[in-house]
């Protein structure tokens, strides 16, 4: 029997084999343009990432380049650049042979790596090796009005023989670095007295000795670059303000200076068993150690007493068997409430050409004082 048209079902579109064949091609072109559209999307943050990154390293060049150029124009600066370069264990030292200025006044580095004069160290000669910091370089002071020139004029004034008073001080170096020093020109130099200036306030840090830097310093590469960004004077602006966010307190706050000569400070246990290398080694070098005591480093009035720290440190010299020592400070006293008069300029407490003078007199008398201005006198008197 015949069906009617409304008993036959019909047919379903989605069994449909036309209709099946579209869809499964419309799915198949979709998951084929997926990696393409990935591809293009990964495409266009990478590009934009890249103009990010150029913008930003064109911003921060251009930041660079105003902060050099303000530093230059509106600063003035202690030293100008390129008279130091990277040491391999001692972070930088001194460019032999260089020229240059600090403040207005000329800054000579003879070939010996010194600010003096170009000079071999004479055999007969009594010789005398200064070691300190930038107060002892001179900063803002010509170097033939240095206290170190001006203890070798007195000294010589009363010598049978030649004097020559040498000045190895580097901006920047405690005594330990100074120490350092000292045995690296010890065979060639031979002092006969060596003098460690030592500025209380600010001695006494706690320091390590970075086996890393010292690998990295020893490449060649790693120098050119350090000696490349030191001729920028960015490079010293933002290196002191990194150095100075470390720092609890400042470092001439009384409270820093009382916590770094407590007993368990590390920096005192340092100073302390550095005391006893430097008195093993003048012992070796058949040399005579004088401390410089150095308390007013800072702008503002004199203290009337020492800092309360300098008997302890004065002690500990005496049980190091470093009995030279001398506070030359005690020269300052007439100048109280005429301060201004022992700085280099009115913003910089470094010492000016009469403190220098008055260092080098306090220096000299007291070398006199303890049998310390000639070879037999030193060999031919107890410590």
């Amino acid at each position: 029997m015949q069906k009617s048209l409304d008993e036959i079902p019909s047919p379903d579109a989605s069994q449909s084999p036309a209709s099946t064949d579209v869809s499964t091609t419309a799915a198949e072109a979709e998951a084929a343009a997926a990696p393409a559209t990935a591809k293009a999307t990964l495409r266009v943050i990478l590009a934009e990432t890249a103009r990010f990154g150029a913008c930003l390293v064109l911003v921060s060049l251009v930041m660079i380049v105003l902060l050099e150029v303000c530093l230059r124009v509106f600063v003035v600066h202690p030293f100008s650049l390129g008279y130091v370069a990277t040491h391999p264990t001692r972070n930088y030292q001194l460019v032999a042979g260089y020229r240059g200025t600090t403040y207005d006044k000329v800054l000579e580095i003879n070939s010996y790596g010194m600010r003096d004069e170009e000079r071999a160290p004479d055999p007969k000669a009594f010789r005398v090796a200064v070691f300190g910091d930038s107060l002892t370089f001179g900063q803002g002071v010509e170097e033939p009005k240095l206290y170190s020139k001006q203890l070798q004029g007195l000294l010589a004034r009363e010598s049978a023989v030649p004097v020559q008073v040498f000045n190895f001080a580097v901006p920047g170096y405690a005594t330990a670095l100074g120490v350092d020093r000292w045995k690296e020109i010890q065979p060639q130099f031979r002092p006969d007295v060596v003098i460690f200036q030592f500025s209380i306030l600010n001695e006494c840090l706690p320091t390590t000795k970075d086996s890393a830097k010292a690998a990295a310093n020893a490449r060649p590469i790693v120098r050119t670059t350090k000696d490349a960004l030191r001729k920028l004077y960015m490079y010293d602006y933002l290196a002191g303000r990194f150095y100075g966010a470390f720092q609890p307190l400042p470092v001439m706050d009384p409270r820093a200076v009382e916590k770094r000569y407590a007993d368990d400070s590390p920096g005192w246990l340092q100073c302390r068993e550095l005391f006893t290398e430097i008195a093993s080694f003048a012992r070796s070098s058949d040399a005579r150690v004088v401390f410089a005591l150095i308390s007013h480093t800072a702008l503002g009035p004199l203290a009337e007493e020492p800092p309360s720290v300098a008997p302890k440190l004065t002690t500990a010299l005496d049980q190091a068997g470093l009995k030279y020592h001398v506070m030359t400070d005690d020269s300052l006293r007439p100048y109280a409430g005429k301060e201004d008069a022992l700085n280099v300029r009115p913003d910089d407490p470094h010492f000016s050409e009469l403190r220098h003078t008055l260092v080098a007199t306090r220096l000299h008398d007291y070398l006199k004082a303890t049998g310390s201005v000639s070879r037999e006198a030193i060999h031919g008197s107890a410590p």
